[in-house]
């Protein structure tokens, strides 16, 4: 009796093993084979399964994360230039002239016109708002003198119709920004903005998160009376590159005008 050295089948003699086919005079064992030769023959064995496509997205998504999120912080914390404006002292005063006016026409309960604050007057006038007295800042109370020693810097610039927002502000110690392009508009006596492009830092706020940002902002109980209008404000809007309020002084209502 023969036992075959490879599959252990028994049979009466032969050249050959009637089970398995191998010849026996050219049998080797595994071990006595060159170790090159075992590895291909293991390869060739194994049976190789593609990757599904789900891990094949997983894989590079893994790969990816991390690059974009190191990538979305380095463009959050990149402060962009800020917008050139001018500042004057005249310019101060001209938009304190017609503020005053505007009380004064109130008072009088004048006709309805137009006022118009340019660029300079504007700016002019945040950066003394920015920057209150310190019997202001006694009377509010932390969260809003927080805020406001929060904003670092406020800047505007008026162009055709649209109005370009700059805040800079820290954030937990961080130097923040947030830039804001739209249109300005007044909705049931408050102020809105419809903005079309935003940055935070230097990266872009795609339109979707953007327009739910600002619903969110404008539409919350504790924001709506801080852009509420007085009543004889009407409406707000940019036109040829300056501000326009319509003031309408026959209103009855809130007299209080700040702008």
């Amino acid at each position: 009796m023969i036992v075959c050295p490879s599959c252990q089948w028994q049979q009466a003699g032969g050249e050959e093993c009637q089970r398995c086919g191998i010849i026996f005079d050219r049998y080797r064992p595994p071990e006595d084979r060159p170790l090159f030769q075992q590895e291909g023959e293991e390869v060739e064995e194994e049976q190789v399964v593609p990757p599904s496509p789900f891990r094949r997205a997983y894989r590079i998504l893994r790969i990816v994360s991390p690059l974009v999120t190191i990538l979305i912080i380095f463009l959050i914390f990149s402060l962009p230039t800020p917008p050139k404006v001018e500042r004057d002292a005249s310019a101060t005063a001209r938009a304190q002239q017609k503020i005053a006016g505007v009380q004064q026409a109130i008072a009088n309960r004048g006709s309805a016109y137009d006022l118009h604050f340019s660029e300079t007057e504007l700016n002019s006038v945040l950066a003394i708002a920015l920057r209150p007295p310190d019997a202001a800042l006694a009377e509010m109370d932390v969260d809003q003198r927080e805020a406001v020693e929060s904003i670092r810097d406020l800047r505007i610039k008026l162009k055709n119709d649209k109005v370009h927002l700059y805040v800079a502000f820290r954030f937990y110690g961080k130097m923040l920004t947030l830039s804001l392009t739209g249109k300005l508009r007044v909705e049931n006596h408050q102020l809105r903005l419809d903005a079309d492009s935003g940055r935070f830092g230097s990266l872009p706020l795609p339109s979707l998160v953007l327009e739910r940002a600002m619903r969110k902002v404008f539409n919350s109980p504790e924001n709506r009376e801080k852009f509420r209008l007085p009543d004889h404000i009407k409406d707000v809007r940019v036109e040829d590159g300056h501000m326009v309020v319509i003031v309408d002084p026959n209103s009855t209502g809130r007299t209080s005008v700040t702008f």
